[in-house]
């Protein structure tokens, strides 16, 4: 289900950048989810392997779009952006 999820998301950057021509574009990965330990096991492993793909999408738009600028963004405010 999730290289299908980030497929979706891929191609939606794609759209983005064809459409209006944008030459920045943030993709917002998966927050860890949950403070109690069930979570913290199961749905942060959860997040973690879906932020795991998205990256590597990211990675195969900025070959096929190498004029924009495309940003993994992580974090709960805004200044926390990872560069990749």
């Amino acid at each position: 289900m999730v290289p299908q999820i980030v497929g979706t998301i891929a191609n939606a950057v794609r759209r983005v950048i064809r459409n209006f021509g944008d030459i920045r574009v943030v993709v917002p990965g998966n927050f860890p989810i949950g403070c109690l330990p069930i979570y913290l096991t199961g749905l942060n492993n959860f997040s973690k392997y879906h932020n795991e793909h998205l990256i590597q999408a990211i990675e195969e738009l900025k070959i096929e779009h190498p004029n924009t600028t495309i940003i993994y963004g992580v974090g709960s405010i805004p200044s926390t952006i990872f560069w990749i």
